[in-house]
C-alpha cells in the first residue's frame, strides 16, 4: 500500500497523511490485543515466558532511579521490542502476526516503537514507566489466562505511542 502505479510505466510512493499513521496504530493495538488475548487462551510457551521475563527485568533495571545509562531509549527500545514480537510470534495464532505484516512499516507501527524526547529525561522516564507497569500488567493476565484483561491492558498500551504522548508531552 506503500506504492501506487502511475498512468502509463512506473510507480510513485504514496505520501504518508497523520491520519493514515492513526489508523495503523489502532490495527495495530487490535492485532495486539487479539494476540495477548490469544497467548491467555493458549497459555505461555517456556520460550515465551523467558523472553516476557527478561524484557520486564530489563525495563525494569533500567528505571532504577541509580541506573545511569547514557542510552536509556536505545536499551529501553531492544526489551520493548523483545515484549511485544515475543506476543505477537508466540501467541499461538499465526495470522495474526501475518495480518500485521501489511502494516508494520508504516510510521510508528512497527511493534515496541517509541517516541521520545531526549531533551526531557524526567518526562520521558515517566513514560516509560507507565509502559513498564502496563508490560507488567499484561504478563500477569496471561500468566492467569485471563484473556479478556490481557487483551484491553494490550489494546490500551498499544495506543500509548500517540495518546501518551499527549498526556505526558504537554507544553505547560
Amino acid at each position: 500500500g506503500l506504492l501506487k502505479k502511475r498512468k502509463g510505466r512506473g510507480y510513485s510512493a504514496r505520501p504518508i497523511q497523520t491520519a493514515d499513521v492513526e489508523k495503523a496504530i489502532e490495527i495495530r493495538a487490535v492485532l495486539e490485543g487479539l494476540a495477548a488475548r490469544s497467548m491467555a487462551q493458549n497459555g505461555l510457551t517456556e520460550t515465551a515466558r523467558q523472553r516476557l521475563n527478561k524484557a520486564i527485568d530489563d525495563t525494569a533495571a533500567l528505571l532504577e532511579p541509580c541506573h545511569t545509562t547514557t542510552d536509556l531509549i536505545g536499551e529501553y527500545q531492544i526489551a520493548n521490542v523483545l515484549f511485544h514480537e515475543t506476543l505477537m510470534a508466540e501467541c499461538g495464532n499465526e495470522l495474526i502476526a501475518h495480518t500485521f505484516e501489511r502494516i508494520r512499516r508504516l510510521p510508528l507501527t512497527a511493534l515496541g516503537t517509541l517516541a521520545f524526547d531526549p531533551a526531557n529525561l524526567e518526562r520521558e522516564r515517566m513514560r516509560l514507566t507507565v509502559g513498564h507497569s502496563q508490560h507488567v500488567i499484561i504478563l500477569d493476565a496471561i500468566k492467569k489466562q485471563d484473556s479478556a484483561r490481557a487483551e484491553t491492558m494490550m489494546r490500551e498500551h498499544s495506543h500509548a505511542t500517540l495518546n501518551y504522548a499527549e498526556l505526558f508531552v504537554r507544553n505547560c
